[in-house]
This record gives structure tokens, sequence and C-alpha cells, in this order.
């Protein structure tokens, strides 16, 4: 028989995202090669229909984007995983590839395809 004063679940603080509205929508993207670890967070962009990689410069216009949805060890030429292409997310807490961040641009460029961003403030330990 179960206790009524005992911990039945807990839900983890989850980083990536800033709040509940816009809603958190997911979708299967094909990935562009990388041997590189991808943390969940990281801006994926490449042509709508192409295999998408971690944002490594500017997002040009017309260029899909989405935030990984899931961390991985690395990628083949083609490999599926699952991304967001819409929501509210931390902006401190989105990946860009080595040695870029992201731009005011880039975030417009996610504004437009649906993801939000917002500054947050870091929970205390």
């Amino acid at each position: 028989m179960a206790r009524l004063d005992q911990t039945v679940g807990a839900c983890a603080y989850d980083d990536i995202f800033a709040g509940t509205s816009p809603e958190a929508h997911s979708a299967t993207v094909k990935l562009a090669a990388s041997d590189k670890p991808m943390a969940r967070g990281t801006v994926l962009a490449g042509t709508p229909g192409g295999n998408l990689a971690p944002l490594s410069k500017a997002a040009a216009d017309g260029e899909a984007v989405y935030i990984l949805a899931e961390t991985l060890d690395a990628a083949a030429e083609g490999d599926v995983a699952v991304a967001y292409k819409t929501g509210l997310f931390a902006r401190n807490r989105l990946r860009c590839a080595e040695g870029y961040e992201l731009a005011a641009s880039d975030v417009e460029a996610l504004r437009q395809a649906g993801i939000i961003t917002a500054d947050i403030i870091e929970p205390a330990e």
C-alpha cells in the first residue's frame, strides 16, 4: 500500500526552456556528418529538407532552423534526430558550433521560424 507522505516522483529542472508558451513542437531532422558531440540545445541550421549542422555562421534567409532535443555523441551523414521547431527557449542555454555565438540576426531568424528566445536568471543551487 502506498503511503501518502512519500515522494512519488519528481520533475528535473529543464534548463533550455524559458517558458511554456508558445508550445514546444518537435520534429525529426536529418543531420550532417559530425565527429564532435552535439549537446542538447544546439541550434541546427541548413537548407529545408537537407542535412542540418550546428549553426556556425549567421543564419541566412530561408534556412531551416531547429533546436536539438537530445545530446548526441556523433552523427553520420543523414542520421535522424529529434529537434524542436517551435518553443520558448533560454537564450543563454542555446549552443552553436565551436567558435560561434548567437548574434542578434540569428535570434531574429529563430523568431521568424517560431523559436522564441528569452533571457533567464540562473536558478540557485
